[in-house]
């Protein structure tokens, strides 16, 4: 039986690979916040920021834990939204 290596390599596409890198900066402010948690393995292990896995692209990701961290984020506000937000009852 053949031994699979720890870490399989997938194919990166290199428009996705390039967007990644595009993607680094400048931080979102959710992307801070998680960042100031997580940089110099302050969780013991090595977080990776906008990382491509295959077609994709991790906001983060840890390879020893197999982990994906994705940020969800509105990209242009909705006062509706946030009004009807702010009516709700809490509870």
């Amino acid at each position: 039986m053949q031994k699979q290596p720890e870490e399989a390599t997938l194919h990166v596409y290199p428009l996705i690979l390039q967007r990644a890198r595009e993607m680094r900066h400048p931080l979102t402010p959710a992307e801070k916040k998680v960042l100031d948690r997580v940089r110099n393995q302050q969780l013991g292990y090595k977080i990776r920021r906008q990382h491509p896995i295959y077609r994709f692209i991790a906001d983060f990701y840890c390879a020893k834990v197999k982990l994906v961290i994705r940020l969800m984020a509105t990209l242009m506000p909705n006062p509706i939204k946030q009004t009807m937000m702010r009516r709700e009852p809490n509870g």
